[in-house]
């Protein structure tokens, strides 16, 4: 029985055999894929800004990761001021360009003489030095007056002067200190838009306070209220150990920060978005 092949094709002896060719013969078409990862938002974008430290008690939940307080930050860049020569040299050198000569305009002759005179009584060009200093590194300035009432001869003088009457007492700033601003504390209402400042007792402020040494030692604690007197003094015979801190006259007291926003207490310091770089430097050099 003569059996009949059929001829093969020419192509076939050409092209050789793909296995993809039966997946096609057996599906009409394929899925399109994608690739997914690339789509996916990362939870972790702005990691490490959210991981910086906001230097204020701002919450009592899981978002109030911050371990400094503006205390805090006021002490660091003061002891960067005092080791760092690099930090020390750049607030130093903001300070010398801020100071300038002040020159009065107006008024009669006699004023602006007047004023030279107070101006060099109070040693303005020291003044100016120490404010910009605090204020470039704290951003916290806080200054405190000290007032003088006039004698009966210096009155007559200014009444020629002036044309004020005879009977007139007032009294004249002598002095200006700057205070140290991780010593401040405010109390007042939520916006912190009229708080009042209060001064934090020093060890050694206490202590010559307990035992005054100088008469003006003891002015100083005759014009404090009961209360305080009593928190320095103790509760029978008994030292109190916690802080003691004493109101500061609102008419005396001069408060300057650096960019402080109504919400805030006080001013974050200039310097100190870079205390970490120079802690980073510090590590490397002892690694060295």
């Amino acid at each position: 029985m003569a059996v009949s092949r059929k001829p093969k094709q020419e192509n076939s002896l050409k092209e050789p055999l793909m296995a993809g060719i039966a997946l096609e013969d057996s599906f009409a078409s394929t899925r399109s894929r994608r690739n997914k990862s690339g789509s996916i938002e990362r939870t972790d974008r702005y990691k490490n800004i959210d991981d910086g430290i906001i230097p204020f008690k701002y919450s009592q939940g899981m978002a109030n990761n911050s371990s400094l307080d503006v205390r805090d930050t006021i002490i660091l860049c003061q002891k960067a001021y005092y080791n760092f020569s690099v930090f020390r040299n750049t607030i130093d050198l903001m300070t010398e360009f801020s100071m300038t000569d002040m020159y009065l305009t107006g008024g009669s002759l006699k004023s602006r003489e007047f004023f030279e005179a107070l101006f060099s009584k109070i040693n303005i060009n020291s003044l100016q030095s120490r404010f910009f200093r605090e204020y470039y590194r704290s951003g916290n300035v806080f200054i405190h007056r000290f007032d003088a009432n006039l004698s009966k001869k210096d009155i007559g003088r200014m009444t020629q002067t002036f044309g004020i009457q005879n009977n007139a007492s007032f009294s004249l700033p002598v002095k200006y200190i700057i205070l140290n601003p991780a010593d401040i504390q405010i109390s007042g209402n939520i916006t912190f838009s009229s708080g009042q400042f209060q001064k934090v007792l020093t060890d050694y402020e206490l202590e010559r306070l307990r035992n005054p040494r100088t008469e003006e030692d003891v002015q100083v604690l005759e014009n404090l209220d009961p209360e305080t007197r009593k928190k320095i003094k103790g509760d029978k015979g008994k030292l109190n150990i916690n802080s003691v801190s004493i109101p500061l006259p609102a008419e005396k007291i001069t408060a300057v920060f650096y960019k402080k926003q109504d919400y805030e207490p006080f001013s974050v310091p200039m310097g100190y978005p870079v205390l970490e770089d120079i802690n980073w430097k510090q590590e490397m050099k002892k690694m060295d």
